[in-house]
């Protein structure tokens, strides 16, 4: 076990540890707002929890700035690739605020939140070249049987929920 007691971690000061009803290790700690947290002790070491809640507070009203052209002011490219945004409000985002870019901008194309069985395609496999000319829509479902009803009546629940996106030619 480390004795954490003085060390500095992002706003907080560990004081003591704390006997806690878990196996989890807690540490009480000053945060230098003024508060007081209880923090385990993994979270401090690996750097998830550096202040009482203050800093979270601070850093979402700087990432809600908006950008002259309309994106988040956070806007970077994740390991895999893909864009991502902070978007708090969107029914689309994670627990965190954030959400990948072509999400949000096929969102904005057709009015309304993604459904679960549905996923953003990027026509040229660039995974941050999100312009709405390169996304197209893509659907997941398909019907549970094979039975002619089940898919007369998937086919109605398809043109219902897509038929405008596509008018006939």
């Amino acid at each position: 076990m480390y004795d954490l007691t003085g060390q500095i971690f992002g706003k907080l000061t560990v004081v003591r540890r704390v006997a806690g009803k878990t196996t989890n290790i807690r540490w009480l700690c000053n945060c230098s707002c003024g508060n007081a947290t209880e923090v385990d002790s993994h979270h401090l070491r690996k750097g998830d929890i550096i202040s009482c809640g203050c800093a979270r507070t601070d850093a979402a009203r700087r990432r809600s700035a908006v950008h002259p052209r309309g994106h988040a002011s956070r806007r970077f490219i994740a390991t895999d690739g893909y864009a991502r945004i902070y978007k708090p409000a969107h029914p689309n985002s994670w627990p965190n605020g954030q959400m990948l870019e072509h999400i949000y901008v096929m969102s904005q194309i057709i009015g309304r939140p993604l459904l679960k069985e549905e996923n953003v395609h990027h026509k040229n496999g660039i995974r941050d070249d999100n312009r709405p000319e390169n996304l197209e829509l893509w659907s997941t479902s398909q019907p549970a049987g094979q039975r002619i009803q089940d898919k007369v009546s998937w086919a109605k629940e398809i043109l219902a929920l897509y038929g405008d996106l596509c008018p006939e030619d």
